[in-house]
């Protein structure tokens, strides 16, 4: 298989609801017909009497009858409709769970339905994240029972586009862009929790329909993919990176390690050559402004196999493919802020928006990204992880 770079999504995409959040739209009208009959009766008595005068006259053994009769009908008729409607609502809600909103950041998730239907609304439509763009962001997380294949489909209004992103602990699995109804499909991993995010793009505002369900639920051949991270930070500024990164690939099912990759880390004034993408013009920060601990451009190379033994077999992993991975631009802060909330310590990623976005951003359009991913600096050494999601393999 071949390894692209991480695709990074922000943790950042958080700027605080108005008051009170985004009320509860309610549930569906009505639709149910009206099926009680009408049971009144007429109750109107008939009044009218025979008014004409009988002007026959007796003329023999021949009577014969020569008067017109003139009465008429007058009476009117007064009954009035008294049935009850008794018809009951029988509209079945197509919401399993109806969200109500209280912010646009992960720490507002709530939980969706699963498997079922999670309705709610996008208010605010904007193709730019915060700072620079206002969209309206709906999190949603779900905690996998067992592990399997999931689906998750986003119905949206005609000429709405909003875009589905799904998130394992604030990694990005998988995405769909510019579709309607969008669909995704991933692996997950029994007790793990796994975020989904909605962001209003384009078009309408409106109503949407968040439907989960599961698929095929095979795990015989699916590795779960984790990078480890370990580093000396050193220096009178902390501006020297020192460490390695591992990489490993085990079996789903039986926990058997199938490949582990060792790479070697260096900032590249320390490999003794200059950056290929200094990471100078772009200061590392948080969504707030505020200052990162330390931030590098990180030459990460050698790589070499060091476990599992099975990493060309299985994966394509060698010294050609992934024995040099190039510049790596990174930082950490101890205190991620997003819209005035804080969400602990993060390690922090530059990328430009173009590689993803390139109808949304022109080239070079570099911002800093945090992840919701265990990360630690403790006694000059900075930990990390990485959790890849699951990847199929042919044994």
């Amino acid at each position: 298989m071949r390894f692209l770079p991480l695709l990074l999504l922000t943790l950042a995409a958080a700027c605080p609801a108005p008051p009170g959040g985004k009320a509860d739209d309610g549930p569906p009208a009505d639709a149910d017909a009206d099926t009680d009959a009408d049971t009144d009766t007429d109750t109107d008595v008939d009044t009218d009497t025979d008014a004409d005068a009988d002007t026959d006259t007796d003329t023999g053994f021949v009577v014969t009858d020569t008067d017109t009769d003139t009465d008429t009908d007058t009476d009117t008729d007064t009954d009035t409709d008294t049935d009850t409607d008794t018809d009951t609502d029988t509209a079945v809600s197509l919401c399993d769970v109806q969200a109500v909103e209280t912010g646009d950041s992960p720490a507002s998730a709530v939980f969706g339905a699963f498997p079922g239907t999670t309705c709610g609304d996008i208010d605010r439509v904007a193709p730019d994240l915060p700072p620079t763009g206002d969209p309206d962001l709906d999190f949603y997380d779900f905690v996998a029972a067992t592990s399997g294949t999931w689906e998750l489909t986003l119905d949206q209004p005609a000429g709405a586009r909003y875009d589905l992103f799904v998130l394992q602990n604030g990694n990005p699995l998988v995405e769909a862009l510019d579709a309607n109804p969008a669909t995704v499909v991933f692996n997950v991993v029994a007790g793990r929790t796994y975020t989904a995010y909605i962001w209003g793009v384009d078009g309408p505002v409106g109503d949407y329909t968040l439907t989960a369900s599961e698929t095929i639920n095979d795990t015989a051949t699916v590795a779960q993919f984790d990078i480890y991270g370990e580093a000396d930070i050193t220096g009178a500024n902390l501006d020297v990176y020192t460490g390695i990164e591992r990489w490993e690939l085990v079996d789903l099912g039986t926990g058997v390690m199938l490949c582990e990759w060792t790479l070697t880390g260096e900032d590249w004034a320390t490999a003794g050559e200059p950056p290929p993408a200094p990471i100078d013009p772009y200061p590392c920060t948080d969504p707030d402004g505020n200052a990162c601990s330390f931030a590098f451009s990180i030459r990460t190379y050698d790589g070499v196999e060091t476990g599992g033994f099975q990493c060309e077999q299985l994966f394509g992993i060698n010294t050609l493919t992934l024995g040099d991975i190039g510049s790596r631009p990174m930082g950490y802060t101890d205190d991620y802020r997003a819209g005035g909330n804080s969400f602990g310590p993060a390690l922090m990623y530059l990328i430009d928006l173009n590689l993803f976005y390139p109808s949304m951003y022109p080239p070079g359009n570099y911002r800093w990204f945090g992840l919701v991913t265990p990360s630690d600096y403790s006694a000059g050494v900075w930990t990390w992880q990485f959790d890849q999601g699951l990847v199929p393999y042919t044994p």
